[in-house]
């Protein structure tokens, strides 16, 4: 038993004892215990494209990605819907009736009866679709993502889809039945605006294709234009023996660049004043004028980052609100993700702590606390001297829907009275997080690819524009396939909701590279063990990890 120490986190034993103790093909996500069966059916999959579509011939790209769709996906008998969501740049894939009834005929078997076979096809456009990169970590990518369901239990309707009344704005809905600590999850996925692709401001719409014995292909009876689709995300698995229920982990490159600072000062969502080492109140901004340009000046002496762009700024900053209730129960002063130490500062590490901080984040947010990006601010002087905003968004409803709820968290904010929308309140915690980068030859792998996966995550513009390279797959292919993969990627941001009474938190998640991830979990809750274990110990003890690994496969 390791005896508790200062400054350390909890989650991190979890992290590095479960590692440690789990057999290499058993590992997964970070390090978290989490055991992917081998009769776990990989009923999902996506492929990227790696050329851009302009470059290559239209259909020589969708006749290749159907081929290689067929050989990694199948549609069972006993599944009567699908759901295919395309990055937006291939847009009008979805709207080739001919694409989409090759694609059904290459992963469905014919029919064998003469009655007809009817599925029910849900297609969008979202930004981006997820993929693994040579790191195994999630990225952005141009794509198709295809998940085979049960129209009964995964497309869930809207009760306000056809009401006059209908203010919402276009979007998927994803929602898990339950995981376990935090109780059920709602994360909305924006749609991408696709304007300058068709002219629509969003592709989402629900269509109707039948197959009978006589009939080559499939045939389209009807489509209808949506705005909104709930998808009730399924344990893994075709049938009740091998089904595995899901555990949620939070995926980010966030590391953290203070320690936590109780907030003394600020209105709405205006940060004024934090506590600073000797408890007097310091301007909000102070630390972190002193520590992003030291940050900067390190990165840009390293050769090898893998984000060139990113090494010389600019750089987003987000802090991570925690209430007065959740700073008590979790002793906040004793157990947090020290920050990023830029005075021994090495190339590898930004990664290294980004792993640490990714159980640390989750648990919180899990927990009602709050990711905020700071919008603007710093310097100044006078009483408007280290001033920071900072968003203000914490749902994607319509702004007239927000207006009452705005209203009234500026009201509670006088009074230091808690509330959900993120307003700030002095006596909660304040820490701040930046965007990790890591080098390009970085070999540790946090992911691993043939384990099946929902994910839901965010990009910035910047790696939107910039993810699709002119180059092909090593089998002269322009397309990689991820099978066990299926999910979506906003450059907008998602909103993540959970809805129980002990844990009710709501927040949007914006920062680049920060995906919720759904992987099958294991028959019994993780334990998280009560002694504790320094940062620097877990990150020595899983260097040890990656280095007996390395020997083993040499």
């Amino acid at each position: 038993m390791l005896p508790p120490r200062k400054r350390l986190l909890q989650v991190t034993t979890t992290y590095v004892r479960s590692f440690r103790q789990t057999p290499p093909q058993r590992r997964t996500i970070a390090g978290l215990s989490r055991q992917i069966p081998e009769q776990v059916k990989l009923n999902q999959v996506t492929v990227q494209l790696h050329s851009s579509p302009s470059a290559t011939s239209s259909s020589s790209l969708k006749k290749e990605a159907i081929k290689l769709i067929s050989k990694n996906l199948r549609v069972p008998n006993t599944h009567d819907a699908a759901v295919i969501l395309a990055s937006k740049n291939l847009t009008s894939w979805l709207d080739d009736d001919e694409f989409i009834s090759k694609l059904l005929s290459s992963t469905t078997t014919a029919s064998s009866s003469s009655s007809s076979r009817s599925l029910k096809i849900i297609t969008a456009a979202v930004d981006q679709v997820p993929r693994y990169d040579r790191n195994g970590v999630f990225a952005p990518g141009e794509g198709i993502s295809i998940f085979p369901v049960n129209e009964s239990s995964v497309l869930l309707p809207d009760s306000l889809e056809k009401s006059s009344n209908n203010t919402k704005k276009p979007s998927l809905e994803f929602t898990i039945a339950s995981l376990g600590f935090n109780g059920p999850l709602h994360v909305t996925v924006p749609l991408a605006n696709t304007l300058f692709q068709n002219g629509k401001t969003h592709v989402l719409a629900a269509s109707e294709w039948t197959q009978t014995q006589n009939e080559e292909g499939w045939s389209m009876k009807q489509k209808t234009e949506k705005v909104t689709q709930i998808i009730n995300l399924p344990p893994f698995g075709t049938t009740v023996l091998d089904q595995q229920e899901l555990g949620s982990l939070l995926s980010t490159s966030l590391i953290p660049l203070t320690i936590p600072r109780k907030i003394i000062a600020g209105l709405g969502n205006i940060l004024r004043l934090v506590e600073g080492d000797s408890t007097e109140p310091t301007p909000a901004s102070k630390e972190l004028e002193s520590i992003i340009p030291l940050l900067l000046k390190k990165r840009k002496e390293i050769p090898s980052f893998q984000e060139q762009s990113k090494q010389g700024g600019p750089i987003g900053v987000w802090a991570l609100i925690i209430p007065k209730e959740v700073s008590s129960a979790v002793s906040i002063h004793d157990k947090y993700v020290p920050p990023i130490n830029v005075k021994s500062y090495k190339s590898s590490g930004e990664w290294e702590l980004a792993q640490v901080t990714s159980p640390y984040v989750g648990r919180l947010l899990s927990w009602g606390c709050q990711l905020r990006k700071i919008l603007s601010g710093g310097g100044g002087w006078g009483t408007k001297q280290g001033l920071l905003s900072l968003d203000p968004e914490t749902t994607f409803n319509s702004e007239e829907g927000n207006e009452d709820e705005d209203l009234e968290s500026f009201i509670r904010s006088f009074k230091a009275e808690e509330t959900n929308s993120g307003i700030v309140t002095p006596g909660s915690y304040v820490q701040f997080f930046a965007e990790g980068i890591y080098p390009r030859a970085y070999g540790q792998r946090a992911f691993h690819s043939r384990s099946s996966a929902y994910v839901l995550g965010t990009a910035s513009e910047e790696e939107e524009g910039n993810q699709v390279q002119q180059r092909v797959g090593g089998d002269g292919s322009s397309w990689q396939v991820h099978t066990g993969l299926f999910g979506a990627v906003s450059c907008q941001g998602i909103y993540v909701e959970t809805d129980t009474p002990e844990h009710l938190a709501k927040t949007k998640i914006d920062a680049p590279g920060t995906y919720v991830v759904m992987v099958p979990a294991l028959p019994v809750a993780i334990k998280y063990e009560e002694d504790y274990m320094s940062v620097e110990e877990a990150a020595r003890l899983k260097k040890l990890e990656d280095e007996e690994r390395k020997n083993r496969i040499e």
